[in-house]
């Protein structure tokens, strides 16, 4: 049986608990997959958001087609990161459990801004995610599995 641990991180001054199962090094390394995701999508950053990513990979987004592998991913977020730019991608995960070796999963929230870069509209979305991560030989984690989805906040 996983260790339970908790941790407490610093988002915009506030601390927010997220209940954490497994070794804290692995559960660590997958924290920092969250900071980066968030991270890279602000800068628009699409060949190191990618990097996050397992090469057989799969999204599961709302009203849209499933994508299916890393060059599809990669095709999705280059075209979102041509048109959309991310001011706010502050992604919160609620819990990080390691349930084996090799996977895991993690489900949170995410609060997204996104301004059209053509015309400047702006949107706000609160988001929801459920995600299955591996890890590699080499000892990383990468994301497997990403299922989303949102309400587009007035």
């Amino acid at each position: 049986m996983p260790r339970r641990s908790h941790y407490t991180i610093k988002r915009r001054g506030k601390e927010s608990a997220i209940q954490t199962f497994g070794p804290k090094r692995d559960v660590e390394a997958i924290q920092r997959i969250w900071k980066h995701y968030g991270e890279r999508m602000s800068a628009g950053d699409t060949e190191a958001y990618m990097s996050l990513w397992h090469q057989d990979g799969v999204q599961l987004p709302p009203d849209g087609p499933i994508v299916t592998g890393w060059e599809a991913i990669r095709a999705v977020i280059r075209d979102e990161n041509a048109r959309l730019d991310f001011p706010v991608f502050d992604v919160q995960p609620q819990e990080i459990r390691i349930t084996s070796d090799t996977t895991a999963f993690s489900w949170g929230k995410c609060a997204i801004h996104y301004v059209q870069k053509a015309t400047g509209a702006a949107t706000v979305l609160d988001v929801k995610f459920l995600t299955m991560l591996v890890k590699l030989p080499d000892g990383s984690w990468r994301i497997y599995r990403d299922c989303f989805n949102w309400i587009v906040q007035p």
